[in-house]
């Protein structure tokens, strides 16, 4: 499920009244699930019950493309399957807008509160998460588990939610138990091969991605994991293997994005952009044309072709608005092309271009924030960096890595090398853009040789966001700021 930020309380009462009803559907009678520790669906139908579970499959190992076709076999085989109507609405509809969605997934909804006691807690749990209504979604999946105690589904929502704000060896630690009780539950050792990285385990990453591939044979995501890792290795040889098997395993899944990135990570910048622009023929919906769009301007970035990145960033720009596309997507390109004038262009131009995305997103928003810090910083404005960093701070559940990381992008500008090397101890130290900056610190010590490693480091790695594929703006200006070194 999304990670929700929206808090809306949902009452034990309502829960209670789920619990008693007598709703369901005439083809199963509430408890079954009880019966079994699983939550099973309400239908007689075989074909949607295989649908649904393929949607759902595809829809945690990442891939909304195959989920959306599962689930429209599901409706068309049952068209009582709520559950498969909420997750398309509410999450494989990129195209609705929030009020859409919001009226769709109540209708979805509706339908699905036909179903078994189980089945409707599931689809009120899922209603909640897809609206972003976070502590509601909790309550929701915490009542849930203990009917279903044998139900890996339900378990690792409920994971997913419980390690929102936990420290990563927290998560780490319930994560290890949850794959101890279902071993053979596939994404969970996709999330924790990319948390043990995370945690500088890199041998028990490529044990628990391997794992993921023995137990996901179907699914291109587990490959593609197993390449992120080997990207954030430096094996860009090895990466390039492993998007090619997802791709032999599905051949529209997205993986020529990756190829693109490793292709721009290792300076092949004319390749890079012949993948991005064959994928974003075959783009799926707007959002995804969009950002692919995004990685053509990065391929011009990184030639430090200012003048061509801003001329893909307005074509981007208009593309977004002619697809309506949601404020974070609007704001994005002006944020982008703050950026980019601050790097290469003209600087006089960057104020303007963050004031028109903070008018979109917000002025508080965490990612206009960053903009703001990065964007300010590279064109000199000090005021605007220290004003980003501590905007950043005061976001909601800001990411106390992240705001050390930015005071430290401040504290540079300012040529402040000590408050820098302070607050770089305590940001993620895997991080790129904390490595070039530490790099820097170096070299102003004179330690050059450590400065240049780190530099190395930075270069041999592409510019993916792990989260969701797109371009990591902060990798970007890692990039560009160790080249110099």
């Amino acid at each position: 499920m999304p990670r929700p930020t929206t808090l809306r309380i949902l009452s034990f009462t309502s829960l209670a009244l789920l619990l008693t009803a007598s709703t369901a559907r005439p083809q199963q009678q509430a408890g079954t699930a009880a019966s079994s520790g699983k939550l099973e669906l309400t239908s007689t139908s075989d074909a949607a019950k295989r649908e649904y579970r393929a949607m759902y499959e595809a829809w945690v190992n990442l891939y909304p493309e195959r989920a959306r076709e599962h689930a429209n076999k599901a409706l068309a085989a049952d068209p009582g399957l709520g559950l498969a109507q909420l997750f398309l609405v509410g999450g494989l509809s990129p195209q609705l807008t929030t009020d859409q969605r919001a009226a769709e997934v109540a209708k979805a909804f509706t339908v699905a509160s036909t179903a078994s006691a189980t089945e409707v807690m599931f689809a009120l749990y899922a209603r909640e998460a897809f609206s972003s209504r976070a502590q509601s979604a909790l309550t929701v999946i915490r009542a849930l588990a203990p009917l279903v105690p044998q139900d890996a589904d339900v378990a690792y929502q409920l994971w997913q939610q419980e390690s929102v704000g936990k420290t990563a060896t927290e998560n780490e630690r319930t994560l290890k138990a949850f794959v101890d009780k279902f071993p053979d539950y596939p994404v969970a050792y996709n999330t924790y091969a990319y948390m043990l990285h995370g945690l500088g385990d890199h041998s028990g990453d490529i044990g628990a991605v391997q794992q993921y591939v023995r137990l996901a044979p179907t699914q291109p995501n587990a490959h593609d994991t197993w390449a992120d890792l080997e990207i954030l290795h430096g094996h860009l040889d090895a990466a390039a293997t492993h998007v090619e098997a997802s791709l032999a395993i599905d051949s529209a899944w997205r993986g020529r994005t990756k190829l693109g990135g490793i292709k721009l990570a290792t300076g092949k910048t004319a390749e890079a952009r012949d993948f991005f622009t064959r994928e974003m023929a075959v783009a799926p919906d707007a959002a995804a044309k969009v950002d692919l769009h995004h990685w053509i301007a990065a391929t011009y970035i990184y030639n430090r072709d200012g003048k061509s990145a801003l001329r893909e960033l307005s074509a981007i720009n208009d593309e977004a608005v002619a697809a309506n596309l949601p404020a974070n997507a609007l704001a994005l390109p002006h944020q982008r092309m703050a950026l980019v004038e601050a790097l290469f262009g003209n600087k006089q131009n960057v104020a303007a271009h963050l004031a028109q995305a903070g008018q979109i997103q917000g002025a508080s928003a965490a990612t206009q924030a960053v903009y703001v810090t990065l964007a300010s910083g590279a064109a000199g404005d000090l005021k605007g960096v220290q004003e980003g960093a501590i905007a950043f701070a005061k976001t909601p559940n800001a990411n106390v890595q992240t705001v050390h990381m930015l005071n430290a992008y401040a504290a540079l500008a300012v040529k402040n090398y000590s408050g820098a090397e302070a607050e770089l101890a305590q940001a993620n130290q895997t991080n790129l853009l904390v490595k070039a900056m530490r790099a820097e610190v170096l070299k102003q010590k004179g330690k050059t040789t450590e400065a240049r490693a780190l530099r190395d480091e930075v270069l041999k790695v592409g510019v993916k966001n792990d989260g969701n594929g797109s371009v990591d703006v902060a990798k970007l200006v890692a990039r560009l700021r160790v080249e110099k070194l």
